[in-house]
């Protein structure tokens, strides 16, 4: 099932129209201006983030669960050989007689890797937004707010048009802003558009931006064709691999409109290759069987991965208001 496109008359499902009516889409429903993207810095203040462990080899703003000279103090343990005398705690070593040495927790940087998918068919929604906009709100939040925490923070974004933009780790504002503006770009592109680059290629990508202690954060709704149908075994392989080496988080999209396709009643039309071919009785009953076993595909993969000890999984739906994304996004992360 290579399609572009699929639409049921007024309403296209996957892919991305040549027409007007979406590049003349409403900022904040159909693509995201730099300034709206701007203003997430504010909402980003609002979430907070559990500490996690940071295995990190330079120091920084996140306090790890390693032991040793650090600022904050955390306990005292009885004297081990080899422990520093500078750090006895005398107060506890006249209270019981033993030898006690003070501990803290030392602070260690964690760069942060965002992944964000705005490929063609993210640009599509028949709730608040289309997932191409819920999928650029959730990166600048996550960016503003890793940004607040000290955190370098880069990555790379998959684009409408093919192109992979990669932007390299740093911890300042400039950078961050780089990074808004291309995401604000990508989802005002007006140009005729494939899936382009698969994600497992994306992530082989950004290997080379991993440092020690890195969270990756992959942003995607997870149903393109080509992550699915012909390389849905080397994703999960990727996606494993990638989570033995960080900390990964994926943060799922979907338009509920997607979930009602399979039962749909009304005929739909697919769009390849500037061309519309309506789908009728058989054929059409034909294509809702392996959309769904498309859906079960992309189910499948999700909950795999959520199993991995070494990831997370949060879902997100475009019918979700801003204050339950900012909540959720919350507790997803911790």
């Amino acid at each position: 099932m290579k399609v572009a496109a699929i639409r049921q008359p007024g309403l296209m499902l996957s892919g991305r129209s040549s027409d007007s009516s979406l590049r003349d889409g409403i900022d904040g429903v159909t693509y995201c201006s730099l300034t709206q993207l701007a203003k997430q810095k504010v909402h980003a203040r609002l979430l907070r983030f559990g500490s996690r462990e940071i295995h990190a080899q330079q120091s920084g703003q996140h306090l790890s669960v390693r032991k040793g000279r650090g600022m904050d103090f955390t306990e005292s343990r009885a004297y081990q050989a080899g422990d520093d005398v500078r750090f006895l705690d005398w107060r506890v070593t006249a209270r019981t007689g033993k030898l006690h040495t003070k501990l803290y927790a030392e602070e260690r940087e964690r760069p942060v890797l965002l992944i964000v998918d705005l490929r063609a068919g993210l640009f599509f929604g028949t709730r608040r937004c289309f997932k191409s906009v819920l999928v650029a709100e959730l990166a600048s939040l996550l960016l503003w707010k890793n940004c607040q925490a000290g955190d370098k923070t880069g990555g790379v974004i998959l684009t409408a048009t093919g192109e992979q933009k990669s932007y390299r780790p740093q911890r300042s504002q400039a950078a961050a802003g780089r990074f808004i503006q291309g995401v604000s770009r990508a989802t005002q592109t007006s140009q005729t558009a494939t899936d382009g680059l698969a994600l497992v290629d994306a992530l082989q990508s950004v290997r080379s931006f991993i440092e020690t202690g890195t969270q990756c954060i992959l942003i995607s709704d997870f149903q393109s064709p080509a992550d699915l149908q012909q390389q849905a075994s080397p994703l999960q392989t990727r996606l494993s691999a990638l989570a033995a080496q960080t900390a990964l988080v994926l943060v799922a999209v979907h338009d509920p409109f997607e979930e009602q396709l399979v039962q749909y009643p009304e005929p739909l039309e697919l769009h390849q290759g500037g061309h519309f071919q309506r789908l009728t009785g058989r054929l059409q009953q034909r294509f809702q069987q392996d959309y769904e076993r498309w859906q079960a595909t992309r189910r499948q993969l999700l909950d795999r991965q959520a199993q991995h000890p070494g990831s997370r999984l949060i879902e997100f739906s475009t019918a979700e208001d801003p204050a339950q994304r900012l909540v959720k996004l919350s507790q997803g992360m911790r």
